[in-house]
């Protein structure tokens, strides 16, 4: 399977909508981001997990239990093209919360070279930039799960 950053590159210049996740003209946040990059390599690999998508059960795009279905957390020494960056309080620059006021979260794929993430964030839409421009309190780095054909 191809890195989830592939996947993403497809929605460069995607503008942002806070609190928006379903894709629209109106663009969508970088959760929304994330959930469109896994549902399309879902998609294109025929993952069975992909009726996680929309389960009534309340399993669906806007449920940790689902995130945590489909995601394993790794280590920093171990990060590589496609994982995914969760950082808390994340400001571009100076001062500049990324994702609006209300928001304490933010998520990122990283690229091929490692030093650059694809992400969505207020004012500029989906764009690729580096990751030092990014400060952050805490962060969290995850992998998208491959299903594994017994």
């Amino acid at each position: 399977m191809k890195p989830l950053s592939e996947y993403a590159k497809k929605y460069l210049g995607i503008p942002y909508n806070e609190g928006i996740t379903k894709l629209s003209e109106q663009g969508f946040d970088c959760f929304g981001l994330i959930f469109y990059s896994i549902k399309d390599a879902m998609e294109e690999s025929k993952d069975p997990r992909l009726e996680f998508l929309n389960d009534p059960k309340g399993l669906g795009f806007s449920s940790w239990a689902w995130w945590f279905r489909v995601l394993e957390e790794v280590d920093e020494k171990d990060r590589k093209p496609g994982d995914i960056l969760f950082i808390k309080d994340a400001y571009l620059g100076e001062s500049e919360n990324v994702c609006g006021e209300n928001s304490g979260a933010h998520v990122a794929i990283f690229q091929k070279d490692i030093n650059r993430v694809i992400h969505c964030i207020e004012r500029l839409g989906v764009i690729s930039s580096k990751l030092d421009l990014l400060r952050f309190s805490k962060r969290k780095i995850y992998r998208f799960k491959e299903v594994i054909e017994v």
